[in-house]
């Protein structure tokens, strides 16, 4: 009788549930208007929802819901996405932006923002923010 002995290969690790190693939710996003459109703004994600570090941040998903002048409501559905690509860097960007222009006057806009990671994993979404688009600030123009 022979006894083969193989050495293991790999790293091993602690198996965790797919739960625990989503993005936590963006908790700080916010709205500014400017004359082209909505400004949104958002720190970076660095954490997992089980605590440990988030190293392989993929970008963020941007979802919009709406309600038309007439009242009809509309789903939230991703409008964009922002990809990060700064992981390999010693310093890496603290905040994010999105600037969302096709807006119709009068409709109310909401907005929410998702972290996902290399393998996909999506967090949950962040806070909600909401405007009335009422179209580009205008300048008075004076005449003499």
């Amino acid at each position: 009788m022979a006894l083969l002995c193989m050495p293991a290969c790999g790293r091993k690790t602690i198996v965790r549930p797919p739960e625990l190693v989503v993005p936590e939710a963006v908790n700080n996003l916010t709205l500014e208007v400017q004359s082209t459109g909505v400004a949104l703004r958002w720190g970076r994600v660095e954490k997992r929802v089980d605590g440990d570090s988030l190293d392989d941040l993929a970008g963020f998903t941007i979802l919009r819901a709406t309600r038309d002048a007439q009242g009809k409501d509309s789903d939230f559905t991703q409008v964009a996405s922002v990809p990060v690509d700064d992981r390999e860097r010693f310093r890496k960007n603290k905040s994010f932006n999105y600037t969302d222009e096709q807006l119709t006057v009068g409709s109310l806009y909401r907005y929410r923002v998702l972290a996902f990671t290399l393998d996909g994993y999506q967090g949950e979404p962040s806070n909600t923010v909401e405007i009335i688009w009422q179209g580009q600030p205008t300048s008075k123009k004076t005449e003499h």
